[in-house]
């Protein structure tokens, strides 16, 4: 059994000071130095790596827009969908964002301590939710919102009606949102057919982009899209749009962050791997009734 760790970064548009990159190589580092963690490789894909593949060129007018809201980060299920092909069944593929403030909390020279961090957590945490995990964004404005409380994280508010459409999930419409910035997935038929169905909507305008893909909106932001909806819609996501709604098909459930991160992100994949912790999953598709 494999256990990998994926990332991928962009840093052409200078979003968080351009330290994706930067990131995706202290992460690679911080997990090579803990091999007895029981991560076996780890899959970096740079802009350099992503321009060689036939998926740029096919995309091209797409991705050559460094904007993450026009190219729909649509390299992300790229990413993980290239390192599914290097994957056996029960195996295991961890993505995880290369934000910097998701990984501040640590140094290239930080020691996973074993009596605080087990891989087997969040891959028993996996399994237990039928092969793919997720996190449960806990939004409400202002509010404070406890494990188990619904939130308004929903596609309803964050995911654009014409995205919604396009893949016939009007259904979904007040169903949560999850987060895509870590994934922990079994390799399985379920999962490959998650991730081919994300990669494939990911690289259609409609649902991953403000606007459409053309020659011109390199050059000039063509929001339409947006536009047409913004006095109706908080925002929209694009790849965790997409995956979200993928995510509330399966009916999947979502985990909840542990309410003491010891100071690390709480999106970061650690907060998962955490023994003596009890953790607790909200259904995708609850509805908030407040």
């Amino acid at each position: 059994m494999v256990n990998v760790i994926v990332t991928v970064s962009d840093d052409r548009f200078g979003r968080k000071d351009g330290k994706y990159s930067q990131t995706q190589d202290k992460i690679e580092t911080l997990f090579k130095n803990n091999f007895q963690f029981g991560i076996n490789s780890v899959y970096s894909y740079k802009w350099k790596d992503i321009v060689q593949s036939k998926f740029y060129h096919t995309n091209k007018t797409m991705l050559d827009n460094p904007d993450p809201c026009m190219n729909g980060r649509a390299y992300k299920p790229f990413a993980i969908r290239e390192a599914f092909l290097q994957l056996n069944g029960g195996d295991f593929l961890i993505y995880v964002d290369s934000s910097p403030e998701m990984w501040s909390a640590f140094s290239d020279k930080s020691i996973l301590d074993p009596s605080r961090y087990d891989l087997n957590v969040a891959k028993d945490l996996c399994r237990k939710n039928g092969g793919i995990l997720s996190i449960h964004v806990k939004w409400d404005g202002e509010k404070h919102l406890k494990n188990g409380q619904v939130g308004k994280h929903t596609h309803a508010n964050f995911t654009l009606d014409r995205c919604i459409n396009t893949m016939g999930c009007q259904q979904y419409r007040p169903s949560l949102q999850h987060a895509s910035g870590m994934f922990v997935i079994e390799v399985s038929k379920k999962s490959r057919d998650f991730v081919d169905e994300w990669f494939c909507y990911n690289q259609m305008p409609e649902c991953a982009s403000l606007g459409p893909a053309n020659e011109d909106s390199v050059k000039y932001a063509d929001h339409s899209y947006w536009v047409a909806e913004d006095k109706i819609k908080i925002g929209h996501r694009h790849d965790q749009s997409i995956s979200g709604l993928l995510i509330n098909k399966m009916n999947n459930n979502l985990i909840e962050i542990p309410e003491d991160t010891n100071g690390i992100h709480g999106y970061n994949f650690l907060n998962f791997c955490k023994k003596n912790t009890k953790y607790t999953f909200i259904n995708s598709n609850a509805v908030d009734k407040s």
